[in-house]
């Protein structure tokens, strides 16, 4: 089964090729959508820090989120844990304080219509609305897990059945969330056998040579 993460453009030119060109059926495709970016036409996750370092510099967020000895601390990969980690008054926090460029979702992610029209290609399940770690402040996780599913639903006119964990982050609290919001399976990296709330995924971006080696060993 393959998945695609995050709801970029460029996943709807994939699908029609998948279907078209190789006849792939639904049931073996899925597109994670993060609703900030692709329903709620907000910057969520890396995009958004992406853009602020763009419009801004990276010393500037730095200063801003008081990194001690930012010069040699403060690159992406760290600023990237301490966002996955805030709450969303945190994160809006930020959004008020730096100037970024909102135009860029245009196009760069899916927008409803195209999101729509990805989900009578192949399945759609959520990715979250802020692209965060969901084993922090639970409650606004709890909230963004069934409001995710609710978005989507009602867009698409049909079931949304699998959650993927943003950064593939989760715990036995993230699972029970996500039962309890309605999600029969979630996706995570790392699988644990029978349980339906963390289906392991190879990243292809990270994963190539173990996944040729499994392959090769079915």
């Amino acid at each position: 089964h393959i998945t695609f993460d995050d709801g970029y453009k460029e996943h709807l030119t994939a699908a029609k090729k998948l279907k078209k060109e190789y006849g792939l059926k639904k049931e073996y495709c899925s597109f994670a959508i993060n609703i900030g970016n692709s329903l709620l036409s907000d910057f969520s996750g890396m995009d958004l820090i992406y853009n602020i370092i763009q419009n801004n510099s990276i010393e500037e967020l730095c200063n801003y989120l008081s990194i001690i000895n930012h010069q040699k601390n403060c690159n992406i990969e760290f600023l990237k844990e301490i966002y996955i980690k805030m709450s969303i008054s945190e994160i809006e926090s930020i959004k008020n304080s730096f100037k970024f460029n909102k135009e860029i979702l245009k196009n760069q992610f899916l927008n409803k219509q195209e999101v729509i029209e990805l989900s009578k290609l192949f399945n759609i399940i959520s990715h979250g609305i802020s692209h965060r770690d969901l084993r922090f402040h639970k409650d606004f996780s709890k909230k963004e897990i069934s409001d995710s599913k609710k978005l989507l639903e009602k867009l698409c006119n049909k079931p949304i059945e699998v959650f993927c964990y943003p950064e593939g982050k989760n715990d036995e609290y993230v699972w029970q969330m996500c039962k309890d919001s309605g999600y029969k399976f979630s996706l995570s990296i790392n699988h644990a056998p029978n349980n339906p709330y963390k289906i392991g995924r190879y990243c292809i971006n990270r994963n190539i040579p173990e996944l040729s080696r499994d392959l090769n060993d079915a």
